[in-house]
């Protein structure tokens, strides 16, 4: 299908090609699939940090430790960012003079109902 213009019920404008997957039972359960990882995902990273927590808290306040088999390391990192919201503020001509655009493709899946 050639490029259209769909205004959604939230008022999002979308402009682009569209293919249209009728009856396609293969890409449903490829999204499926998407959805399910996902959601494995987010369990597994929860699970993560409650690990790390604990081990944290096992090192009862001291920047690492040693084991049989490992070595852990907990301490505090000092970086410097540059600030470029205030730059922007108070430089905002030297600002524009830098800004850079660029294209990136963002894959995204959601619900239709």
């Amino acid at each position: 299908m050639d490029k259209i213009i769909v205004i959604g019920n939230d008022g999002i404008k979308f402009e682009g090609t569209v293919k249209v997957f009728e009856n396609d039972n293969i890409i449903e359960s490829l999204i499926d699939k998407y959805y399910e990882i996902a959601e494995k995902e987010k369990a597994l990273k929860m699970q993560k940090e409650i690990i790390a927590a604990e081990i944290k808290d096992s090192l009862e306040g001291k920047e690492m430790g040693i084991t049989d088999n490992y070595k852990i390391t907990n301490n505090q990192v000092e970086t410097t960012k540059f600030d470029s919201s205030k730059f922007k503020t108070e430089q905002l001509e030297i600002y524009n003079n830098y800004l850079k655009t660029s294209k990136s493709t963002r894959f995204n899946i959601s619900k239709l109902n």
